[in-house]
């Protein structure tokens, strides 16, 4: 087992029991996942983990099947065991699939730059190779709605536990975060929906975050972004621009969307979370040729 894993393992480990304070989270990401949901069609996750954010049996009542994409299959066994044990009938559970593997082909990589420090900057130059292309082939079919739930902020705290003190931490951000979004856009079918969901600001830096009534989440959000107080790559507003000027990305899109945000109780620390949906035209070009990320230093 790589560090990534462990470390992923762990984390959800400690977090396997958190069903009953992600309710609100849960509503918040369920009305999303069923807004595109028929009996027709198929609903990928990405980074499903315990599962605690999705209803498992509801989905499978709206879907034809769902697939659960994660790097700890076990923690997708535990959340898809709990969620269909006792009553749940066995056509229900029957529509659920997992893929267990790395999302960004990385892993292995991050591992390594730990492991062997002298090498680390020829390790990062293979991480930025890497990142330029898609995940290795993981996840090869095309579905009606593909979701990224609270997924991107993991992949981006790898890069930055590992290797965050490289001097090309930025913009390895930026090309994790470019991949993410080409993943998502890319297994969609023609007519299918895009749905980005993340976590960008924890109680760990913003204290009074749980105190926050609803009706002010937005304005106080908006002050810790001013402060420059978000996880390093996730200000919301630089997602949804590069999502409208990324031409590769942006070919084919009907419309880009975005929610007001909520607040995720995770137990120990509460999350501020946004999300973000896009529609693909039933028109929309074939997966375009990968290009290496543009260098800049807005993240």
């Amino acid at each position: 087992m790589n560090r990534i894993l462990h470390s992923q393992s762990q984390h959800n480990l400690q977090s396997r029991d958190g069903w009953d304070c992600a309710r609100e989270h849960r509503r918040r990401v369920m009305a999303m996942l069923l807004d595109n949901a028929s009996p027709s069609k198929r609903l990928c996750v990405l980074g499903a983990g315990n599962c605690n954010d999705i209803d498992l049996p509801e989905l499978a009542d709206a879907y034809r099947e769902v697939v659960l994409v994660d790097l700890d299959g076990d923690a997708m066994l535990r959340g898809v065991e709990k969620q269909f044990s006792g009553a749940s009938s066995p056509q229900r559970s029957a529509k659920i699939k997992t893929v267990v593997g790395d999302l960004t082909g990385i892993s292995e990589l991050l591992s390594q730059a730990v492991d062997a420090p002298q090498d680390v900057d020829s390790i990062v130059a293979a991480i930025e190779d890497r990142l330029q292309q898609p995940p290795d082939a993981l996840l090869t079919e095309r579905f009606d709605t593909v979701a990224s739930v609270c997924l991107l902020s993991q992949l981006v705290h790898s890069v930055t536990e590992t290797i965050g003190a490289h001097a090309q931490l930025l913009s390895i951000v930026q090309a994790v975060r470019r991949q993410h979004l080409h993943l998502l856009r890319n297994r969609l079918n023609p007519g299918g929906r895009g749905i980005l969901i993340t976590d960008f600001v924890s109680s760990l830096t913003a204290p009074q975050l749980p105190q926050v009534p609803s009706d002010q989440l937005s304005q106080y959000v908006r002050q810790l972004l001013n402060q420059q107080n978000f996880f390093t790559g996730l200000n919301p507003a630089v997602l949804a621009h590069q999502m409208q000027t990324d031409s590769q990305f942006a070919e084919g899109l009907q419309r880009l969307q975005s929610t007001a945000p909520w607040i995720w109780d995770f137990g120990p620390r509460q999350y501020a979370v946004c999300g973000f949906q896009f529609d693909t035209r039933r028109d929309a070009p074939p997966d375009a040729i990968p290009q290496p990320p543009q260098r800049n230093n807005d993240v």
